[in-house]
């Protein structure tokens, strides 16, 4: 095994853009991207960072959409117009109830653009430029239920231990590069639920690109050099349906009709739908970054060496260093306890094999732990994507504090006016 891999939280100010490159001896190169967007009001440097990625590569192997909330996606139109293929898009399911939400509690001036990536996020990742393989949603579900299978995270499909209706062919576009193996088990009645999500034109049946419904349990592996994981919170089906109920009452249609892309419109337009809506949103969830999709990926292997990059260049880490996995929380509400033990449960295995923690949503007060700091007890990099001025004050002192005083821990600060983004390498021989 000889594997180099490069990961950059960009400057994105109050949002992220995420991206990597994992380079495999005799191996095409596999590039990553995790969430694009930003609510910063300087833009310039993620700009030329979406820039500066789509100019090494026009194919991306790997999207990640953590939520569809606007400081996370509201620059995916950048980027997807500079790439030509996009072999895998995971995003979380969302019900379209949760995107009217999202378009309430937006920024005062909703573009059409994000508008239109509510309405339809499927149509509107294929509609663009880049060439898209296959779309899988993943939809969390109870972490202790025993009947789960415990799929190792580098197993080829053929070992497999149970039965998926995930796309049994891989996508892999290059005479040299090596498939994507998706090992998620398959949800059943899976036309039925993303038609309910997304559009009957989504289904698996009825769209030119393959969209799959997934279980957050299992991996996506490539080859046995690198694993990916995902989490994402099970939501109530009775909590949801009723907050559909009150939603056709105030479309004024009955109880058994169903939701269509035009009434997303007309809801995300009328303002005082829209203040109904949002009361009675408000009591029945708490907020929508619980949707938040959860990340972790790392290799296989033990780096031997890991390396920090800054504008004079990368510095070796020393040290006690021995893993190298990276924790993408997105937006996470993981202050909630029964939540955060599913979060540990489902990622037993990968806590400990975290090198770089990503502080949830912008380092918010009401989003963070204490114990992240012990129960990542090998995270040498905290980051935090935050920018400066914004209404919520990120990050919250408490968090910072709570970082510095645990031990000798790397904390980074990431606003969009930085002259360098936060940079790391991982060598594993």
């Amino acid at each position: 095994m000889s594997i180099e891999a490069d990961f950059q939280f960009s400057r994105a100010g109050q949002g992220c853009f995420y991206n990597g490159r994992i380079r495999r001896r005799d191996k095409q190169d596999f590039y990553m991207v995790h969430d694009c967007g930003s609510l910063s009001g300087i833009k310039r440097n993620l700009h030329k960072d979406i820039d500066e990625l789509t100019s090494y590569t026009r194919h991306l192997h790997l999207l990640v959409l953590s939520h569809f909330d606007e400081d996370h996606v509201n620059q995916l139109s950048r980027l997807l117009n500079r790439i030509q293929r996009i072999d895998t898009v995971v995003i979380p399911y969302i019900m379209p109830v949760q995107r009217v939400y999202l378009a309430m509690t937006g920024s005062a001036a909703l573009d059409a653009d994000y508008v239109n990536f509510l309405t339809d996020p499927i149509r509107y990742i294929t509609g663009q430029e880049a060439n898209v393989g296959q779309i899988v949603v993943i939809r969390g579900d109870d972490d202790r239920n025993e009947n789960q299978p415990d799929i190792s995270p580098i197993l080829p499909r053929d070992e497999g231990t149970f039965e998926t209706d995930t796309p049994q062919a891989p996508i892999d576009n290059s005479d040299e590069g090596e498939a994507l193996m998706i090992n998620l088990p398959g949800i059943s009645n899976q036309n039925g639920q993303i038609s309910e999500a997304f559009g009957s034109g989504a289904a698996a049946t009825g769209s030119p690109t393959p969209v799959s419904l997934c279980s957050h349990h299992g991996y996506l592996n490539l080859g046995k050099d690198w694993s990916f994981r995902f989490f994402n919170k099970p939501e109530s089906p009775d909590r949801m349906r009723d907050f559909e109920s009150d939603l056709l009452k105030i479309l004024g249609k009955s109880v058994n009709a169903s939701i269509q892309v035009d009434d997303l419109r007309f809801l995300v337009r009328n303002k005082s739908k829209r203040d109904e809506l949002k009361a009675i949103y408000r009591h029945e969830f708490s907020s929508m970054n619980a949707t938040s999709l959860m990340t972790w990926h790392g290799p296989a292997g033990v780096p031997s060496e890991i390396w920090l990059g800054s504008i004079h260049g990368y510095s070796k880490i020393t040290g006690d260093v021995d893993e190298g996995g990276t924790m993408l929380t997105g937006d996470a509400e993981l202050q909630e306890d029964d939540l955060y033990a599913a979060f540990s449960r489902h990622f037993r295995k990968e806590v400990s094999k975290t090198l770089v923690f990503q502080v949830p949503h912008h380092g918010s007060n009401k989003n963070w732990r204490p114990e992240f700091c012990s129960d990542f007890d090998y995270a040498q990099l905290f980051v935090i994507n935050f920018g400066y001025g914004n209404q919520p004050r990120h990050p919250g002192q408490k968090v910072v504090d709570d970082i510095d005083k645990f031990g000798d821990r790397t904390i980074f600060q990431m606003d969009a006016t930085q002259i360098t983004a936060v940079n790391y390498r991982l060598e594993i021989r």
